[in-house]
């Protein structure tokens, strides 16, 4: 008889322990008939009471970066990934012509800058406007440098639909690295609590309503005038909110960065360490389907 405090007794305590919470999470994602689980064992989320369907506002900045291919691309993900929305273009002077945006996507309504904002200024009309203008539940602002995996929809969808408002600040289906929590990096097809300050690649943010009002008014937000960090001041926000409204991301990334130029410039290099890559991201990936 082993006895209780002994090493052998606490390893095996330890790993009857871990075999139950995969299980909860196993038992958790067949309930769910395969879609993405909102839950770990790494950090427990807010699951808001059944609240019906909700809505998701799809919004997109854009910048004249002397390529046209990305921005291109990314609408057609965004129509590829299962999105049927109206999509808003928040397009910056020297970018694509109304007229092709137009008949880029039949959908989407084109926002002109009158003078370049830069790549913060932009984010931050586009997040203004879309909070006074739009009705739905939540709002998504994108950027013209994301690529979608192919269920991001349904994922998403599935995502907002269980979400508490009132405890989330920001979702993010775009996943940098440098976002996954230690103790989470072997996790696949559930959503976790970022607990790292580094909040890199504001490819895609999707805000409850009343959380993005928050940061809109937040003085770290009002009061930045860098053109870039859209990424660091969000993260920031939420991380040092008083109301403990948590930024969350996706595992695996349900997106990733296309286009040789990022948004604020820089040039792509694979060996980057500033998370260009979405973490784990994998083009067959669907909701509930571990990629091997």
């Amino acid at each position: 008889m082993r006895r209780r405090g002994s090493k052998r007794y606490n390893q095996r305590t330890m790993t009857q322990h871990r075999r139950t919470q995969l299980n909860k999470a196993r038992n958790a994602r067949k309930a769910t008939n395969g879609a993405v689980h909102v839950t770990s064992d790494v950090n427990s989320l807010m699951i808001a009471p059944s609240k019906g369907r909700q809505t998701i506002a799809l919004a997109m900045t854009t910048a004249g970066r002397g390529e046209t291919a990305p921005v291109k691309r990314a609408v057609r993900s965004v129509r590829k990934a299962g999105f049927t929305q109206d999509i808003h273009m928040f397009a910056e002077p020297e970018a694509l012509s109304d007229e092709d945006f137009v008949t880029l996507d039949k959908n989407l309504s084109v926002h002109r800058n009158i003078s370049t904002m830069g790549c913060f200024g932009n984010w931050k009309t586009t997040a203004a406007w879309m909070a006074e203008n739009t009705t739905e539940d939540w709002i998504m602002i994108m950027q013209d440098d994301l690529m979608w995996g192919p269920s991001a929809a349904a994922t998403m969808q599935h995502a907002v639909d269980v979400f508490d408002p009132a405890t989330t600040g920001v979702l993010s289906p775009y996943t940098s690295p440098a976002m996954v929590p230690d103790r989470a990096r072997k996790l696949r097809g559930c959503w976790v609590r970022s607990i790292k300050r580094n909040y890199w690649g504001a490819l895609a943010f999707c805000f409850p309503r009343q959380s993005l009002e928050y940061l809109l008014g937040s003085p770290v937000f009002t009061s930045h005038r860098s053109s870039r960090q859209v990424d660091v001041v969000v993260g920031r926000v939420y991380y040092e909110s008083s109301d403990k409204r948590w930024p969350i991301i996706h595992l695996p990334s349900i997106g990733q960065h296309i286009g040789a130029v990022s948004t604020i410039g820089r040039d792509k290099n694979p060996a980057s360490r500033w998370g260009r890559c979405g973490f784990g991201f994998n083009l067959e990936y669907r909701a509930g389907n571990i990629p091997v």
